[in-house]
């Protein structure tokens, strides 16, 4: 009797937490996923709210010690400028910033904005010149240095889709 009871509460319990996530999905925003080869964009929209899109390729990388490490690449267009957010795993040496480049054209030193809990975070402004060497360009290449490794570790993004990516952003 006992356990007929707690399967009936179970079951009501599970039936309540199922409709209320199905009415928070349909008032909550609308999110829209596309993929763009290498690179997917995302745009949210809320009731009486101008949509926001961003752009973003994650991917995992292999470190020479054999840890395993997410990396974010994130674009979006804030007032009209293109902002670049890259997420990095924690135990980097911060004092050398990061170093970007694009295919063989110049690196560019950017500075660690701050560290939080999931990783270390560079964000800069895209200039339009930067914005087309995306464009056309085939690779992105991150250094950074590791602590650990005492070794700066080179890593890779593919651009394939950054342009069809990038129409997404308004």
């Amino acid at each position: 009797m006992l356990k007929s009871l707690l399967s009936t509460a179970l079951l009501c319990l599970m039936t309540t937490v199922t409709n209320a996530q199905e009415e928070s999905q349909q008032d909550g925003p609308s999110v829209t996923q596309t993929t763009h080869q290498d690179w997917q964009s995302i745009c949210v929209e809320e009731a009486e709210k101008a949509e926001f899109c961003l752009i973003r390729q994650q991917f995992t990388i292999e470190l020479p010690d054999g840890k395993i490490a997410g990396v974010t690449v994130i674009v979006s267009n804030q007032n009209d400028e293109y902002i670049i957010e890259i997420k990095l795993p924690l135990g980097l040496d911060l004092r050398n910033g990061l170093t970007m480049q694009v295919d063989d054209i110049e690196e560019i030193n950017l500075p660690f904005t701050t560290c939080v809990t999931q990783g270390c975070i560079v964000m800069s402004a895209l200039d339009k010149a930067l914005v087309s060497s995306f464009k056309s360009g085939s690779q992105l290449q991150f250094r950074v240095m590791f602590i650990s490794l005492n070794e700066r570790v080179n890593i890779n993004a593919s651009l394939l889709g950054f342009s069809r990516a990038l129409l997404m952003l308004k």
